[in-house]
């Protein structure tokens, strides 16, 4: 789209996306995500640190094995991870926001109505831009968009990562 230059899976690939505001966006096995933008200059991660990073608004992020994530912002009061919970956190527009192994994802909000997952469901979603998004096993995610009348991703990645950009 777009936004979404390029939107692709491999095995060691989960995502691998390009947009205006983010160069390049990947991930691999050991490397969940590593990108770079004017407001994130570096991003790197390791399976211990799935991610390490620091911004005008978010000054320090470590991670370990238990906790990928921990950090506060002026938007995201608390978040935070655990081995069961791999996102846990709330803001003005996501009111809640959690995960378990088997539900990697469950919130909602003005543009989401309903986003949850399971083990064999990834992602499943619809937005005013998403009309449908179906998802099988063998298919972790697709959608159609009006530039993007399927896009499968691979059942072999490891990463699924879900970006939601907001702008003031």
């Amino acid at each position: 789209t777009k936004d979404y230059a390029a939107v692709y899976s491999t095995k060691d690939y989960a995502a691998v996306y390009s947009i205006q505001d983010y160069p390049a966006v990947y991930s691999t096995n050991d490397y969940p995500a590593v990108y770079s933008t004017k407001d994130y200059p570096a991003v790197n991660s390791t399976k211990d640190y799935p991610a390490v990073y620091s911004t005008k608004d978010y000054p320090a992020v470590n991670s370990a094995k238990d906790y990928p994530a921990v950090y506060s912002t002026k938007d995201y009061a608390a978040v935070y991870s655990t081995k069961d919970y791999p996102a846990v956190y709330s803001t003005k527009d996501y009111p809640a926001v959690y995960s378990t192994n088997d539900y990697p994802a469950v919130y909602s909000t003005k543009d989401y109505p309903a986003v949850y997952s399971t083990k064999d469901y990834p992602a499943v979603y619809s937005t005013k831009d998403y009309p449908a998004v179906d998802t099988t096993k063998n298919y972790p995610a697709v959608y159609s968009t009006k530039d993007y009348p399927a896009v499968p991703l691979n059942t072999k990645s490891s990463v699924l990562i879900i970006t939601s950009l907001r702008r003031e």
